[in-house]
């Protein structure tokens, strides 16, 4: 007994010698290596909690914190130097995280001397203890007879009370981490049922917190597997998981891959006739849809679906992964369709620093525009366009294949105009053969078909008129040709530069030119050869001055990179 007391206060003084009396607390400007550290609690909260709410840096600070590391050791640990680790320490103490205290050393040694004599005074008493116990008479084996306690019996409500909420534990655990076979086949015949298509998904597991949902692994659409998501949830009602009929507030589906054989089978997937029946969904939500066009490469986008109660959507939106272009549809209600009829639909578009998928590769720094879906016709009325430094507008109308259209063909039609663009960018977009600088007015009509969207601007017919202020065009010097017939290169300036153009055919042609700079008028017709640069035209030029006038007819060939202009034609 005497050697677990002295073990006991050995034990009691090694704490009580360990422990340091510290000065009240730190307020100077230097921490030397005198200097400790201690979390609060509200320190000791914010390392436990994820997120931090602190900054990455003084939330590694605070966790090296441990109440005893000196402010080197603390530099080791969080590889700071020392004046950017004090003013971390600092910070983290002016927010209550930490206290700054220092050690007084000689105080340490004169608590640990104190420490020491009154565990030699304490072990004294203790020995004198024994030794008045071990001289009294031994007691009777009566009086250390121990009372026998009766057992007391565990009332059984409590024990089917504990039995019950151990057998709902391990149900909800097991729940979640089982796959179910039988549910998972009948969510994929509903699923079947609902988009008019094959639905295959494996590994079907019940999660119940924080909200009761579904989860999914490799769900696909089709017998080819041609559209497919790498895992689901359904967001589901509990109860409905029991009934005949699944209630499905919002279903995800992420990484969705929708390959170009799948695409034609989407107006079926939108279909809203014979859903309801087995399964409700109000929302579905895709992440990271990478869809396969023909000959175009789209960027990822994510998109909304919502529907009513009957399967049928009634608003749609995608946003591509990098927020640059947008799209939002949704049923139109100003305006009631007659019995029968389907309802129009509202399509807003906005896009910025955006260049579409086909055509010559335009940027728009800004493009935005809301127009009205009706049976096979999107018509925007009004789009608004910054590009080239300049801004635009128009209209624009796309007529989708309908099973009228023998040939299943997409057509567009626009109106734009174009104000105060620089007519350097708008050409380096088409060919990098010539330079024309200046700022350009432009209005023009454009109309193309096709059967496939990703060949839609291929063969454009268009036709409309510029007119470009304050600049000039390479390759070509009109005076000097004038002044030296067979002279290759140089460069025309011009106060003002215009006509009409027209493209079809895969030719450009400009005619009723206009070039007037300085003492130079110029007038003329020019084809080019879209895709092969070769040239064609007559140029009529004139210098008019009073030191000298002079005229000249030019034939023009060669190609954009290197006209030729032959006097006489």
């Amino acid at each position: 007994m005497f050697a677990a007391l002295a073990v006991l206060a050995l034990s009691a003084s090694g704490v009580c010698a360990g422990s340091t009396r510290i000065s009240s607390k730190y307020v100077g400007t230097k921490m030397d290596a005198e200097t400790v550290f201690s979390k609060t609690a509200k320190g000791d909260t914010e390392v436990n909690q994820k997120p931090h709410s602190l900054p990455r840096q003084l939330a590694k600070v605070l966790k090296a914190v441990d109440g005893h590391s000196m402010i080197s050791a603390l530099a080791d640990k969080v590889g700071l130097a020392i004046p950017a680790l004090e003013k971390a320490l600092m910070q983290l103490e002016r927010d209550g995280y930490i206290t700054i205290r220092q050690v007084n050393v000689e105080e340490e040694k004169f608590a640990e001397e104190e420490s020491r004599r009154a565990q030699v005074a304490r072990l004294k008493e203790l020995a004198e203890q024994a030794a008045h116990r071990a001289s009294r008479p031994v007691e009777t084996a009566a009086r250390k007879q121990k009372r026998i306690k009766p057992k007391r019996e565990v009332p059984v409500g409590l024990i089917v009370t504990f039995g019950t909420v151990v057998l709902v534990v391990l149900a909800i655990v097991l729940i979640q981490i089982v796959p179910l076979g039988s549910m998972n086949a009948k969510v994929e015949k509903a699923l079947a049922a609902w988009s008019h298509d094959d639905v295959s998904s494996s590994n079907l597991r019940v999660s119940l917190f924080p909200k009761p949902y579904l989860k999914l692994d490799q769900v696909a659409l089709g017998k080819a597997l041609d559209a497919k998501a790498t895992s689901g949830k359904l967001h589901i009602d509990v109860l409905s998981m029991f009934s005949d009929k699944f209630v499905v507030n919002s279903m995800e589906l992420n990484d969705v891959t929708i390959s170009a054989e799948a695409l034609p089978r989407a107006l079926k997937w939108a279909g809203g006739e014979g859903r309801g029946s087995q399964i409700q969904i109000d929302r579905i939500v895709l992440n990271n849809v990478k869809l396969a066009v023909k000959g175009v490469a789209l960027d990822p986008f994510d998109a909304q679906l919502q529907f009513d109660r009957n399967g049928r959507i009634v608003r749609g939106a995608a946003k591509t992964r990098d927020s640059k272009f947008s799209i939002e549809a949704y049923a139109g209600t100003t305006n009631p369709p007659s019995e029968g009829a389907i309802a129009p639909w509202v399509v807003d578009v906005a896009a910025r620093n955006w260049t579409p998928p086909i055509g010559a590769g335009i940027s728009f720094s800004v493009l935005s525009g809301k127009g009205i879906w009706a049976d096979n016709q999107i018509v925007f009325p009004d789009l608004e366009a910054k590009l080239f430094e300049g801004s635009g507008k128009g209209n624009l109308k796309i007529t989708l294949p309908t099973s009228s259209l023998a040939n299943g063909q997409i057509m567009a039609q626009s109106e734009f105009m174009i104000e105060r663009a620089k007519v350097d960018q708008l050409v380096s977009t088409f060919t990098r053969d010539i330079a024309l600088s200046g700022r350009m007015e432009m209005t023009f009509a454009a109309s193309v078909v096709s059967a496939t969207f990703a060949n839609l601007l291929d063969t454009p017919n268009i036709v409309g008129s510029f007119q470009v202020r304050e600049g000039a065009m390479s390759n070509v010097d009109l005076v000097q040709a004038m002044r030296n017939p067979g002279s290759v290169g140089g460069q025309t300036k011009y106060t003002e530069l215009g006509g009409k153009f027209s493209v079809s055919d895969s030719t450009l042609q400009l005619h009723s030119l206009k070039l007037h700079g300085g003492v130079l008028f110029a007038d003329g017709s020019v084809g080019v050869a879209l895709g092969k640069g070769t040239l064609s035209g007559t140029v009529m030029s004139e210098i008019r001055s009073n030191v000298t006038q002079d005229r000249a007819v030019f034939g023009l060939s060669g190609t954009v990179a290197r006209p030729a202009l032959k006097r006489g034609g």
